[in-house]
């Protein structure tokens, strides 16, 4: 069972937020007790739809998604802000549109506070930080039609380098192979974004170093990512 408490502020973007003492904590145990014997009845949807009824009644709204098996849960009234907390991206079914000169944070589709941050010439994963421009990028077409990405923060490109990891440290106007970036989107709503090594497209993995975590292309990768669209300001 997936439990969120979200409040949104952006488009696609939202914040992890403590509930007042008025929310009622017993029906998400009495409902977590509920959904958990209904799985081992194999009655997932059965699940869903008892439990939407019940939350309901206490303003929480139940979504339950199939393809991963999870019912996640939205409570919307009396929240106090939780210091230091992370911020979440919502998982939207439909995926947001990649604009030409649009602002994006990318995040990591699997660990939704992770998002791809410049680094010096590098890109590493970090914790959510709003207004942090090293954690937003913009999106361009070179001539061949080939989607490329470049940091607000810092002005440079994101690309790979001959160890075929992702990097950031070529200029704006730089944008051949090694540069480019192939979206694929799933089912889910996330995103699979692959780069060209031989010309074979190849998708993205983990890897770390003293720094911290970083994407490195691997053809058994199979990280996936979310967008959200920040800007550019009006």
């Amino acid at each position: 069972m997936v439990w969120n408490a979200p409040v949104k502020l952006t488009e696609g973007v939202e914040e992890a937020w403590k509930p007042t003492i008025n929310f009622p904590w017993w029906i998400i145990f009495v409902g977590d007790a509920l959904y958990g014997y209904l799985m081992t009845m194999r009655a997932s949807r059965a699940a869903a739809a008892v439990l939407s009824k019940m939350y309901k009644r206490a303003d929480i709204e139940a979504q339950f998604y199939p393809e991963q098996n999870a019912l996640q849960l939205y409570y919307y009234s009396n929240f106090t802000k939780q210091p230091n907390s992370s911020a979440h991206f919502k998982h939207n079914i439909e995926p947001t549109p990649i604009d030409v000169g649009g602002w994006y944070v990318i995040n990591i589709w699997q660990d939704t506070t992770r998002v791809l941050t410049n680094v010096n010439n590098d890109i590493y994963l970090r914790d959510y930080n709003e207004g942090d421009q090293h954690q937003i990028f913009y999106a361009t077409r070179d001539a061949e039609n080939r989607l490329g990405f470049v940091c607000v923060g810092t002005n440079k490109r994101m690309g790979r380098n001959r160890y075929e990891n992702v990097k950031c440290e070529d200029p704006p106007s730089e944008q051949g192979s090694w540069q480019a970036f192939y979206i694929e989107d799933e089912s889910d709503g996330s995103r699979k974004m692959s780069m060209t090594i031989y010309d074979n497209l190849t998708p993205m993995a983990y890897a770390s170093d003293s720094g911290g975590q970083y994407l490195t292309l691997s053809s058994d990768g199979n990280l996936r990512f979310g967008f959200t669209r920040v800007g550019p300001p009006s």
